[in-house]
């Protein structure tokens, strides 16, 4: 009796449960072959978001983690087509890509109720539906291109009923098959990247998208720096601004900007008097000296430790000059905090790198959070 008992719970465990797995691509269309890894790739600049706002999600992951991209499925997504075989990133590339992805799961326990009072007869379901858009713009007159929407839904139903159609229909429907496990599973990242890696790599074989997009001149701004400002009389004012002025640096060169020079280090002189249109003054006569169409510079507020937190807050406000068209513009001041004083210096560096590259690429500024 037993070995029967055991046979049964055996057969409910691996069949009870059917999973249905399909994801609804653009306009129906079919999965495209694995792009050629020899062919040409595509530059483009890319944000990845799971939900909320550009600026709130980019930002605030930005400012804690020091990552251009949000954690998770985004983050994901983004780690894999860094190595893509179909498109490269290039900050200065007209084509924008935009992922935003939405995940949602719906409430069926009603049905896990009823599944009890039937004794397993009446199915109990769970289901994960994720929504993925791929939005391509234009950066030049900010006119989206194309737009691929992607719908995944996974739902299990565990049940006595599903193990004759584990038995005799699954092995016939590519959507369906059998699993022991009843919980419903979310799209591998990687996964949902390759299809639109293989639509895309479609449209830009089919000559859909404008072959000035696919294959542009891109030119790098040209960039000068001028010698960062403290104006903190703390004791470690001056490597927190040189820290965070190397970072900077080093995040400008990273984006693929021209920069026409380096500066060692910075320092509270006459320069920290100077007001906004002795910096502009400054920034054409640097612009005449480096050839750069863009000079830009970083300061150091204030510094303070608070003692009971055991945080380090600075202060910094950052300032750029477009030389041709004789604008400036001022960022701040924003405040960053952490426990080690580096950290703090370096998130601010990254931070205006960021500001200053939206900048530069004609982006509208966004309020960062604080």
């Amino acid at each position: 009796m037993f070995r029967y008992i055991l046979l049964i719970v055996c057969i409910f465990t691996s069949h009870c449960v059917v999973r249905h797995n399909r994801i609804i691509r653009p306009n129906g269309v079919a999965a495209a072959a694995k792009p050629d890894a020899s062919a040409e790739k595509v530059p483009m600049v890319w944000v990845f978001h799971e939900t909320g706002s550009y600026d709130a999600v980019f930002w605030e992951n930005f400012l804690k983690q020091g990552k251009s991209g949000t954690v998770g499925f985004a983050e994901a997504t983004h780690n894999h087509l860094t190595g893509s075989r179909v498109i490269e990133r290039q900050e200065h590339a007209p084509l924008h890509l935009d992922m935003k992805s939405s995940y949602h799961q719906p409430s069926y326990g009603w049905t896990a109720l009823f599944c009890i009072l039937t004794l397993g007869i009446f199915p109990s379901v769970e289901e994960i539906e994720r929504k993925t858009d791929f939005s391509l713009r234009d950066r030049r007159t900010n006119n989206e291109i194309k737009k691929y929407t992607y719908v995944y839904r996974d739902t299990t139903y565990y049940s006595w009923l599903t193990i004759p159609v584990n038995l005799l229909v699954t092995p016939f429907v590519t959507d369906l098959s059998g699993q022991t496990g009843y919980k419903a599973q979310d799209i591998e990242p990687v996964k949902q990247a390759e299809i639109f890696e293989n639509d895309f790599a479609r449209d830009a074989r089919g000559k859909s998208i404008d072959d000035s997009l696919l294959r542009p001149q891109i030119a790098k701004p040209a960039v000068a720096i001028l010698r960062p400002i403290s104006r903190s009389p703390e004791k470690d004012s001056l490597s927190t601004v040189k820290l965070a002025q190397t970072t900077l640096e080093d995040d400008l060169v990273t984006y693929q900007v021209d920069l026409r020079n380096r500066i060692d280090g910075g320092g509270q002189s006459e320069e920290a008097k100077e007001d906004f249109e002795r910096f502009a003054a400054r920034c054409k006569e640097t612009a005449a000296k480096t050839g750069a169409r863009y000079v830009i510079r970083i300061e150091l507020l204030s510094l303070v430790f608070d003692i009971e937190k055991q945080v380090h807050a600075a202060t910094f406000q950052g300032q750029i000059g477009d030389i041709k068209a004789d604008k400036f513009h001022n960022f701040g001041p924003v405040r960053f905090a952490d426990k080690v004083n580096t950290e703090t210096s370096r998130r601010a560096g990254k931070f205006f790198a960021h500001k200053f590259l939206r900048q530069l690429q004609g982006f509208k500024d966004s309020k960062a959070a604080q």
